[in-house]
């Protein structure tokens, strides 16, 4: 056989086998093509989704990708764990001035460190949104605690659970979505505050062990989620401590900045808990 009769035989081959493929492939090319340009419009429909704010869409899709991210996070977290033999378990209460996790005095310093951000040590402040007290403490977060009715919150205008003026201070105002308390009883009471803040942190760190971002041997780490679950809720503290995902309240203030705040509260002296000074401490061991 001469060497052009070798050549074009090989030519044919390959043309064979290049037809059977393309027409093995072919009938899969849409749902190829379907895709590609599936990944594109989820690619485009995910950049402004997260980079531009469109009423209801962008809080919406906010909510449920930080629920699957936290939520792979945590599994993750239990993977590492078992595999490490890693005690997550929940710290007990140890006293009722106490939250979970802290004891007195790092609680004490906790709750005085974000009292002075949060309303300057003013139990009776209300601020433009409605948020009442010390601690700032609006609908949701009141029902939570047990202070106000969570049906009625559940029931009431969308603003209300939103915190948003008029209608979430209408609510607060109203008697009747109280329970055991009022408007006037609350503002007028600070260990009813204090007490509702202790509430409140324990719920949250209770969240913060359930997802496995907390471990019981690192309370500056418990302290800073529960003053970033006190910004924007125990899904913002999660994202924060198990992916590094920032995110921003209502008035621009960062869950990181509330976090760092929190787990450097604990370690400072202030002698609203019965703390000395440094310098007293030194001058009491001098003089020993």
């Amino acid at each position: 056989m001469s060497l052009d009769t070798q050549i074009m035989s090989r030519l044919d081959r390959i043309e064979a086998q290049t037809s059977e493929l393309l027409a093995q492939t072919l009938p899969r090319m849409p749902q190829l093509y379907a895709c590609v340009l599936g990944l594109v419009a989820f690619s485009i429909a995910d950049y402004t989704l997260k980079t531009r704010d469109i009423p209801y869409l962008s809080a919406t899709y906010e909510q449920i990708t930080d629920y699957i991210g936290n939520g792979s996070a945590s599994l993750g977290v239990w993977i590492s764990d078992a595999l490490g033999h890693v005690d997550r378990s929940t710290p007990s209460i140890i006293s009722e001035n106490a939250i979970r996790g802290l004891d007195q005095q790092q609680t004490c310093r906790l709750m005085v460190t974000l009292r002075a951000r949060e309303s300057s040590h003013n139990y009776q402040i209300v601020n433009p949104y409605g948020y009442l007290g010390g601690y700032q403490f609006g609908a949701s977060a009141l029902a939570t605690v047990g202070l106000v009715s969570t049906q009625a919150v559940q029931q009431a205008p969308k603003r209300v659970r939103q915190g948003l003026n008029p209608e979430h201070g209408a609510f607060l105002r109203n008697r009747a979505n109280w329970l055991g308390s009022n408007y006037q009883h609350f503002l007028s009471t600070p260990r009813l505050q204090d007490a509702a803040f202790i509430s409140l942190a324990n719920t949250n760190v209770g969240a913060g062990f359930g997802s496995r971002a907390l471990i019981k041997t690192n309370p500056n780490r418990i302290a800073g989620y529960i003053a970033a679950a006190h910004l924007k809720g125990s899904g913002a503290a999660n994202s924060w401590y198990l992916r590094g995902k920032d995110s921003r309240d209502g008035n621009g203030t960062r869950t990181s900045d509330y976090a760092k705040l929190g787990e450097q509260a604990i370690n400072q002296r202030t002698e609203l808990c019965g703390d000395k000074s440094l310098i007293s401490d030194l001058i009491d061991t001098i003089t020993r």
